[in-house]
């Protein structure tokens, strides 16, 4: 494992309950991205030093094969890790219980905007759809969508630093805005589903990240 990503493993670990991993199953979406990728090694981490027997299971889901077993190699013949490959928009057919889920799949290359904008926004809301409903016929006790500040708009004309109820111009006219778009329907999706529904829906807007693993021609 890269020094830098154990450095945060055991960073992590200081600050959250690992006792609350126990017998738990979770499904990652996008697991081969930058921040999907921690969330995996995170919850292996913690299986193969801290839980032993009562380890968490991890579904690692991507569309792209080839790149999730060269990043999960050495855990490929783990009993409790699994890859699922399909893109997000498509049904999931899972046998096993689901206790969480992080959406974490979604292009975030500025270049995919303008190549595959329709790529781009589907996984933010055809699949945030999907997931949420699959999220509600596992019963899951939590789920997690990685959105974007860039749901805040052009914040260019803020004239204080940006609350979280701040909202500015977002032209959907423009090619770019697929991205930014597409988390906000997310997000609604998420709430929609927790008012209706009850799925304890979490939602947390990221900034620019950067880290090992970034795809370096971003």
């Amino acid at each position: 494992m890269n020094h830098i990503i154990l450095e945060d493993m055991e960073y992590i670990i200081k600050y959250i309950d690992v006792e609350m991993f126990k017998g738990n199953t979770f499904l990652i979406t996008g697991a081969n991205g930058l921040l999907g990728r921690y969330m995996v090694e995170l919850l292996m981490y913690i299986n193969n030093n801290i839980l032993d027997k009562d380890y968490c299971k991890i579904f690692a889901l991507s569309r792209n094969e080839i790149d999730l077993k060269k990043k999960f190699s050495r855990y490929i013949d783990k009993k409790y890790f699994e890859i699922i490959v399909q893109n997000v928009e498509d049904n999931i057919y899972i046998d096993d219980k689901i206790d969480y889920i992080i959406h974490a799949a979604s292009q975030a290359i500025t270049e995919s905007f303008k190549i595959d904008p329709v790529g781009t926004l589907s996984a933010n809301t055809i699949g945030t759809y999907n997931l949420l409903n699959f999220a509600k016929r596992k019963k899951i006790k939590s789920f997690l969508f990685l959105s974007s500040g860039a749901v805040y708009g052009d914040i260019s004309c803020a004239i204080e630093p940006v609350k979280e109820n701040h909202y500015y111009s977002l032209n959907p006219l423009n090619i770019n805005s697929c991205y930014a778009e597409g988390k906000k329907m997310g997000e609604n999706m998420c709430y929609c589903f927790y008012k209706q529904f009850s799925i304890p829906s979490k939602i947390v807007r990221i900034g620019h990240t950067y880290g090992p693993g970034i795809n370096l021609y971003d």
